[in-house]
């Protein structure tokens, strides 16, 4: 469960990391890629990824980047190493999409 934790906040990092993308592909775009390309997902959890990131908008976006820029992504990832908003958007995304 760790690891799919992990799979988890990784998307999100992708998701909430769009600002500074400078690809010709718009910032959703990008995010659906990735998304596509993570491992360790279900193409259910994957369209429901998608689903969510339909509904946010630039500002939350932006603000959970922010909480998530302290993070350890590797393989001692630990949830507790980011701020609370970025916590609780994985949560949130967690209970909708993967448990």
């Amino acid at each position: 469960m760790k690891h799919r934790l992990r799979t988890l906040a990784v998307a999100v990092v992708a998701i909430a990391g769009l600002g500074a993308c400078t690809s010709n592909l718009s910032g959703r775009e990008v995010a659906e890629d990735m998304i596509d390309a993570l491992p360790n997902l279900t193409d259910v959890e994957r369209m429901c990824l998608r689903d969510q990131l339909k509904g946010l908008d630039d500002a939350t976006l932006k603000v959970v980047a922010a909480a998530g820029e302290t993070g350890n992504f590797g393989p001692e990832f630990s949830l507790d190493s980011t701020g609370p908003e970025f916590q609780t958007f994985v949560n949130d995304l967690r209970a909708a999409c993967i448990d």
